[in-house]
């Protein structure tokens, strides 16, 4: 199922990375950050998608 393998093993965590938002401030996926849908603050640096490989893989090796 995609929750357990987008999880990578975490399944007590808040976030499929661990229970920190942003670990040391590194932005781990791309999301919408500013007020729907009028700003975007572009804090994971990207206006849109992101490319594969943008962010850390999971424990299991899958990217976000």
């Amino acid at each position: 199922e995609w929750e357990f393998a987008a999880r990578g093993g975490l399944d007590a965590a808040e976030f499929a990375w661990g229970d920190e938002l942003a670990p040391e401030g590194r932005m781990m996926a791309n999301y919408w950050q500013g007020e729907f849908p009028w700003q975007n603050l572009l804090e994971d640096g990207f206006e849109g998608t992101s490319p594969v490989g943008s962010f850390p893989a999971n424990a299991y090796g899958l990217y976000d």
